[in-house]
């Protein structure tokens, strides 16, 4: 309805301000239509910038991206299980053989030590996302800022990561992004 219309004035007067259409240029009103004629005035531009609202798919994009990102996390953990399980595993098996060579003993920590440090490694990259992406869901001005350093971590991991980061950041640095998560900072 009116909110809605609000939303598409808005991006109308922007992309107009942006092709050199808009209020200043004295081509038109800013809304698409001609200037006024009655006593050469404009409309209010502070009445359109106090109707500013967000349109509901935003918060269909954060709800989105910390599913997203919740999903990532859980990825994570697996695979963080997966590499204990398997180094583990591996540790397990070089020391039955060590039985026969002496030599293995010193193979067993070694393998034990860095499946313990991957394990630790995607644990410290897979907790933060599970985390923002519950922060996301409730509106969190903390879980905004760990999603955006998330993001840019997440562009190196090419290609699913990439594009979650792309995503993320277009999402939470957007202008209806910050005004969203303004407003519920605002409420409460």
């Amino acid at each position: 309805g009116a909110e809605h219309g609000a939303v598409r004035r808005v991006r109308r007067r922007w992309l107009l301000g942006r092709l050199g259409l808009g209020p200043n240029t004295g081509r038109c009103d800013g809304f698409g239509g001609a200037r006024s004629q009655r006593r050469g005035t404009q409309r209010s531009d502070l009445a359109l910038a106090t109707t500013l609202t967000v349109e509901p798919s935003m918060e269909r994009h954060v709800t989105i991206l910390g599913a997203f990102h919740i999903a990532f996390g859980a990825i994570g953990l697996v695979a963080a299980l997966a590499i204990l399980l398997i180094f583990g595993g591996a540790a397990g098996l070089i020391g039955l053989g060590a039985a026969s060579d002496p030599d293995a003993w010193i193979a067993v920590p070694i393998v034990g030590i860095v499946g313990t440090v991957l394990t630790m490694i995607v644990l410290t990259l897979s907790l933060p996302g599970i985390a923002a992406g519950f922060g996301l869901m409730t509106y969190r001005p903390w879980a905004r800022m760990l999603t955006v350093v998330l993001s840019l971590l997440h562009l190196l991991n090419f290609p699913f990561g990439t594009a979650l980061g792309v995503y993320g950041l277009w999402v939470l640095l957007s202008d209806e992004g910050r005004v969203l998560f303004e407003r519920h900072a605002a409420t409460g």
